[in-house]
């Protein structure tokens, strides 16, 4: 079994503090405590902003943005919210929506290795 880098552990920390940062603010920018209620687009620029700079943090971003973004947001909902018989729902949510904050990781790691790749090209 292969050891976890630094770079995907730091990766994983930055999510979750992003995960848990988007719901606690939720209530100021969206005023509704679920970010998924509230209308615009608050919930999917959270995602897409705290993958992204999340995931420039290592060279697999997919899976350590994506579990760390859901297990902050999971944290934050068992410890700051009240829980209701659609808790299963808003897992299920949290999953789904966390590949999105997975996929803008891997589109940022991406964008950066381009424009480290053109730079380096330049500079020859």
């Amino acid at each position: 079994m292969r050891a976890v880098s630094m770079s995907a552990l730091l990766s994983a920390v930055l999510a979750l503090v992003a995960g848990a940062a988007t719901w606690w603010l939720s209530p100021v920018a969206t005023g509704h405590a679920e970010p998924w209620d509230g209308s615009g687009l608050y919930y999917l620029g959270a995602l897409v902003v705290g993958g992204a700079l999340a995931g420039l943090a290592t060279n697999r971003p997919l899976i350590p943005v994506t579990l760390g973004f859901a297990t902050g947001q999971t944290v934050y909902g068992l410890l700051a919210l009240s829980s209701g018989p659609l808790w299963v729902v808003g897992l299920l949510f949290i999953g789904f929506f966390s590949l999105i904050a997975g996929g803008s990781g891997v589109l940022a790691h991406h964008v950066k290795r381009l424009i480290r790749d053109r730079e380096r090209h330049t500079a020859t």
